[in-house]
């Protein structure tokens, strides 16, 4: 799709999660618009810091789950050097027993499974987790989704969870901008805004701010205004950073506490200086310049 954009010379709002596409496949055409896997293992390690000491690694046996597994032994030595790694395994995409890894986490003795496991494997993480017995917190980026939570809410009880919104956010923004949803939706599938919903709104509505003041999609009069533009969103104030592209934003943590909507604690939001990645580590000559 970058290549597609660029030989077309429009804008390539890309919303999924990739190092690679700030960093060494780069595309002056393209803006990241999701947080990348070390903005998020940088996060999920943080929200873990306080609380646990050995780690097992579980992701999906794939570019992102092995780009995910690299930046959380990355994060882990960098904020917890005291803490161990018990584990680091890979399970097969779309697997339909996830027993064979649960067993070894349990025996690891892990406080902590960090897994980057989403749509069916991370739901059937949380049901075996819970039948086998097995006590390590889950810590993970798509239980975030209500409807994760609603398929099995006593599987899902204690996880902890971060995304680009939390369904229980009480900033001003996300207040008004659920109650717009309810009202619209509230006879739908979806009657509260999911993290999908709410980051799609957050990121259409910050280029669509950029039109406006370019009066102009034309990437050559798109891309100065973008570069480098604050929004405020339903989490605070973000902002795309010049050099690569890459949206910068508070990220809310949360836990599951309860088997009812809406499943979750009240945010501890993580500010942009605790998941932004340093101009220099990332692979683009845009940044290592500066």
């Amino acid at each position: 799709v970058s290549e597609v954009t660029k030989q077309y010379d429009i804008l390539h709002m890309n919303m999924t999660q990739s190092d690679e596409a700030t960093g060494k496949d780069f595309s002056y055409h393209s803006i990241a618009l999701f947080f990348n896997p070390s903005m998020m293992a940088r996060g999920m390690v943080a929200a873990a810091k306080n609380k646990f000491r050995k780690f097992y690694l579980l992701n999906q046996d794939y570019v992102f789950g092995h780009s995910n597994s690299k930046a959380f032994k990355k994060e882990i030595e960098r904020q917890i050097p005291d803490a161990q790694i018990v584990g680091n395994d890979f399970c097969p995409l779309w697997g339909k027993d996830l027993s064979p890894f649960l067993t070894k986490i349990k025996a690891s003795g892990a406080d902590v499974i960090l897994t980057t496991n989403y749509g069916p494997d991370i739901s059937i993480l949380l049901k075996q987790r819970l039948e086998l017995g097995v006590k390590a917190t889950v810590i993970n980026h798509a239980v975030i989704e209500p409807k994760v939570v609603r398929e099995n809410p006593e599987a899902a009880l204690g996880s902890i969870t971060l995304g680009m919104f939390a369904t229980t956010t009480t900033t001003k923004e996300a207040v008004d901008f659920t109650s717009r949803w309810k009202n619209r939706y509230k006879d739908g599938s979806y009657p509260e805004p999911d993290t999908v919903s709410a980051k799609t709104y957050m990121d259409t509505m910050f280029v669509l701010e950029g039109i406006k003041k370019a009066q102009s999609v034309k990437v050559d009069k798109l891309m100065p205004v973008l570069e480098g533009m604050h929004q405020k969103s339903l989490n605070g104030e973000m902002y795309l950073r010049a050099c690569d592209h890459q949206l910068q934003t508070p990220i809310p943590v949360v836990t599951v506490v309860s088997t009812k909507p809406p499943y979750f604690s009240a945010p501890v939001m993580l500010p942009i200086s605790a998941t932004i990645i340093d101009e220099k580590d990332v692979e683009n000559d845009r940044c290592r310049r500066k």
